[in-house]
């Protein structure tokens, strides 16, 4: 998996003698529609222009094409061949919801495999940092799941139990972020002054534009389906909130979060790294976002299993949709039978601090 990111200005994609070329401040590409080598394009500069058969190429290739803010939240997307062609599983998507047997079951298996992932995090992170509030998360995740199907018997209170696992995993993280980024200043996903979306803090904004890549991988995903984005089961489906969309991200934000600490050990960012706005909201400089994407293009582009039968994030991710899909139509069950956390988490191929100063292969100063 390879995403182009166009930070510089200015920025454009155009096409010209059949050939369609990326073009970015001093970057630039050329590639014949057919071997463009990129599965995702994101630009976040508005100064430029795309034209229309740029758009049609990618369209045509699959290629989604993503817009950003500045810091890095999604302004919209480009998503190839929406699938508007299945009537009943629409219908079926919607029956689920209404039904709050149904849709505490469907929650209950997105909670379940999401800190599943917690504890693999907690348990591969305990290893090299052996802190005490990791051990304590692990006892307060474990203790919490131990009655949640007993007693997690609404939506609300679904909810409310993947709250205290999700608080319990922060305080943790929050410990291993102090000790691989100091200057980081991180306090937790949310603090008084600044929500998770609008970050005060560095760890934070490279948390932020990670989900943002990994919400668009899952949007074009479920676009590429029959399902709704905006019937959610775990998350409300709330006027402008794609809630099945944040359902399925539920379930692969350990990627992110790996690659966020995989940033901040491997390049050790530095304060000059990132911009802070006139209202003390932290974005990343264009070196450093390409820098985070290499890494994120790194976990997801690793193939686990054996032999032949090897697949990358990407194939689990379509799969996990897949899983939704057969559920909903025909009650299959609910496995979504994700790869290990620590066979993504191999630190074979990354790239050494050695080679970051020699070839500047990040880019970062």
């Amino acid at each position: 998996m390879k995403t182009l990111l166009l930070t510089d200005v200015p920025t454009s994609i155009f096409v010209k003698n059949g050939w369609i070329t990326f073009r970015s401040g001093t970057f630039e590409e050329r590639h014949l529609p057919s071997t463009i080598p990129y599965e995702m394009v994101a630009v976040t500069d508005y100064r430029g222009f795309i034209s229309s058969e740029a758009i049609h190429i990618l369209g045509v290739r699959g290629i989604p094409l993503l817009f950003l803010k500045f810091d890095g939240t999604m302004v919209g997307t480009f998503i190839p061949s929406e699938d508007l062609s299945n009537a009943p599983m629409k219908i079926a998507q919607i029956q689920a919801y209404m039904d709050e047997k149904r849709r505490v079951a469907i929650a209950h298996a997105i909670v379940k495999e999401k800190t599943k992932k917690e504890l693999e995090m907690l348990d591969y992170l305990g290893k090299k940092h052996p802190f005490p509030s990791i051990e304590k998360a692990v006892n307060m995740i474990t203790k919490t799941m131990s009655h949640f199907d007993a007693d997690a018997t609404t939506p609300d209170l679904t909810y409310h139990y993947e709250s205290i696992c999700a608080q319990s995993y922060w305080s943790a993280l929050k410990d291993v972020f102090s000790a691989i980024a100091p200057n980081a200043d991180f306090i937790t996903r949310k603090v008084a002054k600044h929500s998770p979306k609008n970050a005060g803090d560095s760890a934070n904004a490279v948390l932020n534009f990670l989900y943002t890549l990994l919400l668009a991988h899952v949007r074009f995903r479920v676009y590429q389906s029959p399902l709704m984005k905006d019937v959610g089961f775990l998350h409300y489906p709330i006027k402008s909130k794609e809630s099945f969309l944040y359902d399925v991200e539920e379930l692969y934000r350990w990627v992110a979060e790996l690659a966020a600490i995989r940033f901040f050990e491997d390049v050790k960012p530095k304060s000059s790294d990132f911009i802070k706005s006139f209202d003390l909201v932290v974005r990343l400089r264009p070196d450093t976002a390409k820098a985070v994407t290499q890494i994120f293009d790194d976990l997801m582009s690793r193939k686990v299993g054996r032999g032949r039968d090897r697949r990358s994030l990407p194939f689990y991710l379509r799969e996990s949709v897949n899983v939704f899909e057969r559920h909903l139509l025909r009650g299959s069950p609910l496995e979504f039978n994700l790869p290990p956390l620590t066979a993504i988490a191999s630190d074979v191929g990354y790239i050494t601090e050695t080679e970051v100063g020699e070839k500047n292969i990040l880019g970062l100063k």
